[in-house]
């Protein structure tokens, strides 16, 4: 009887990020004010390669065989099905805003970005505002905004028995329009966001017809979405706040997601150098049949976090951070697995450190 190892199989990527910016402020003479900028970017994918139990070096490939067992699990920093994906985004971004004081309640906002994507893509994205003060507690605002993302490096150049890139991919575009009611005290702060969104040439996971993969990424669809936003903090005192947020589109989501999802946040500062927080996350049930023909629905359903922060100093502090106190079961849904089902995060504690320079 052959005996195999656990196989285990998982990404050794490492990537690389500068990015140099300048901004000019200036007011003129009649109020007006001027903010523009330029910006440089570069990611960069240094290494794409892989973790795994079971490799043949000879051949390159991961072969789940006694003859190709490692003693634990090795890394392979050049993994030739990976590297396609070893690429250079560099972006060339430029912006600018006019802040226009039409009166004492009205204020306008003009502004524009050009960002250019090297051998991606290029574009220009509009945005428009108006902030009308009805009082010292209401403000209103009507906003438009255009934005785009393009394609990542999994998107365009994966390459597995899983998922293959494609190459001709389009940048994904939005356009969104806001009508904002934000209403300001001493102890409480509430904002209502009715938004409406219209997508183009969005990016989606689709089956594919080659034998070397089994889904591929198109720009599969133009749609609509809209929805309204709540948010609300209460400062009871300086030491106690309390917040919460609800979202609900009035159409179903692009993909199998949340129609509706909410959250409470608390905090409390036990000292000048301690604090407690507790988080309660809420969602909506999720219902859908997969490409496979398995239909999936995972009940609406709760979950408890929290932390625990220490601030050592001006400069650093230590926070343990806790997810799914309980242990919610739960599942999310992926359309690559059989049945739609992933399981979601068990109960998890982190510790973290922060210094700032």
């Amino acid at each position: 009887m052959t005996i195999f190892q656990t196989f285990s199989l998982g990404p050794a990527w490492q990537t690389t990020d500068s990015k140099f910016e300048t901004e000019l402020s200036y007011q003129f003479d009649n109020q007006w004010q001027l903010a523009a900028g330029i910006e440089y970017s570069e990611a960069k994918q240094t290494e794409a390669g892989v973790r795994t139990s079971y490799y043949d070096f000879d051949s390159e490939q991961i072969i789940i065989d006694p003859a190709f067992e490692q003693q634990g699990i090795v890394s392979v920093m050049d993994f030739p099905e990976f590297s396609s994906l070893k690429f250079t985004f560099e972006t060339m971004s430029a912006y600018g805003q006019l802040k226009i004081p039409y009166s004492d309640a009205l204020t306008l906002f003009i502004g524009a970005r050009y960002d250019d994507v090297k051998d991606i893509d290029s574009k220009l994205s509009p945005r428009l505002a108006g902030v009308y003060k009805i009082n010292s507690e209401h403000t209103v605002k009507l906003q438009y905004g255009e934005s785009f993302r393009t394609p990542v490096t999994n998107e365009l150049f994966s390459n597995d028995d899983v998922t293959i890139g494609n190459p001709s991919l389009r940048s994904e575009s939005i356009k969104t329009t806001e009508l904002v009611w934000h209403y300001k005290t001493s102890e409480l702060q509430a904002n209502a966001v009715l938004f409406y969104n219209e997508l183009n040439d969005f990016i989606n996971i689709e089956p594919t017809l080659s034998d070397d993969a089994l889904f591929t990424f198109t720009n599969s669809f133009n749609t609509q979405n809209s929805g309204i936003e709540l948010d609300s903090t209460w400062q009871s005192s300086k030491d106690f706040s309390i917040t919460g947020t609800y979202t609900q589109y009035f159409e179903d989501p692009i993909n199998a997601s949340f129609k509706r999802f909410a959250s409470i946040i608390s905090s409390y500062n036990l000292s000048d150098s301690w604090q407690v927080s507790l988080n309660l996350l809420w969602r909506d049930t999720v219902e859908v049949s997969s490409d496979t023909g398995a239909h999936f629905k995972q009940s609406a359903y709760s979950l408890l976090g929290g932390s625990l922060k220490w601030q050592l100093n001006n400069n650093s502090q230590l926070m343990l951070k806790a997810e799914n106190l309980l242990g919610k079961k739960y599942n999310a849904f992926d359309p690559r697995i059989d049945d739609g089902a992933v399981a979601g995060t068990t109960e998890e504690l982190s510790l973290h450190y922060q210094f700032n320079f």
